[in-house]
């Protein structure tokens, strides 16, 4: 019993790095998307890029497995796409303001 309580931590330790990481690879990726927003407001183009979006969600649901279903990686990435498309708005129109 007391072997089973300290895998279950030693289990929740290894949780707690992979979520760590999993917010520090978003931070890394909001990090590219605030240079992609400034790059797409100086060539006038839209922040919704629905070719590139159904490019991107095409193959990232690819990598679908048993441990991460297609359509998981889809609602996981809709829930990132849709922070990233509302930062970009929020970067390009605070930009105007400066």
């Amino acid at each position: 019993m007391e072997m089973d309580h300290r895998r279950l931590n030693k289990l929740r330790q290894l949780l707690n790095q992979a979520d760590d990481g999993l917010v520090n690879a978003v931070k890394a990726r909001m990090r590219l998307v605030r240079e992609i927003a400034l790059v797409k407001e100086k060539i006038h183009l839209a922040v919704y890029q629905p070719q590139r979006e159904a490019d991107m969600m095409a193959r990232l649901c690819a990598m679908g497995d048993k441990d991460l279903s297609s359509e998981e990686i889809r609602i996981l990435m809709e829930t990132v796409l849709s922070i990233s498309k509302n930062a970009q708005t929020r970067w390009q129109q605070e930009n105007v303001r400066d």
